[in-house]
């Protein structure tokens, strides 16, 4: 039977750097990775311009409904068509990707350990912390380079929306945590204790 795991944590706090380690430290084989970013509402309604001034950092801006049903789908063994979404346009691609159920499934995103109802079937929750002008840098820098944005809409959008949506319900969900990763120095000892925490889920 797979067992769930939630990662939540603040913009760029290392979430997916810490994904990423433990599925190679558990192996892909073991390991459904379901990104929380796909999940982000696509509001084809309106124009690119009208989706620029959203407020994506809110918890609205996710589609829980869906995440919990292909959630739920996984943990009852079958596989799951999850939608991808672009945040060059701000919109979900026409094209899905394969999930297949496997022992561990990892929910990763800012509002990771938000959704009550998520919380309920987790077998673990981990919060991803850094200090907040690290995340800062790293967002910017990641925006720019990935996300074709400039630096003065990540800063607007960083001082308008992302900061106080942290403060206001990221920060929070701290306290959901069974394990909290500080990834603002060196955490290959944490890292190390929950891969083998997760070796234990596994048994």
């Amino acid at each position: 039977m797979s067992k769930l795991i939630l990662i939540a944590g603040g913009t760029a706090s290392g979430k997916t750097t810490l994904v990423n380690r433990i599925k190679d430290e558990i192996g892909i084989e073991n390991v459904s990775i379901v990104s929380m970013d796909n999940y982000y509402k696509s509001h084809d309604d309106v124009s690119l311009e009208q989706k620029k001034d959203f407020n994506f950092d809110h918890p609205s801006a996710i589609d829980f409904q869906l995440m919990k049903k292909n959630i739920k789908k996984l943990l009852l063994g079958k596989s799951i068509n999850s939608p991808l979404y672009d945040f060059r346009i701000h919109s979900r691609l026409n094209e899905t990707e394969l999930i297949e159920p496997k022992k561990i499934i990892i929910i990763e995103g800012i509002f990771g350990l938000y959704d009550e109802a998520l919380r309920k079937i987790s077998n673990l929750n981990i919060y991803v912390e850094a200090d907040s002008d690290i995340r800062f840098i790293r967002r910017l820098k990641r925006d720019v380079v990935e996300r074709a944005r400039t630096i003065d809409t990540v800063v607007m959008q960083y001082i308008n929306t992302v900061k106080p949506m942290h403060d206001l319900y990221i920060n929070k969900t701290k306290q959901y945590a069974d394990i909290i990763i500080d990834s603002t120095y060196d955490s290959t000892k944490q890292v190390k204790e929950l891969v083998n925490t997760i070796k234990d889920l596994m048994k």
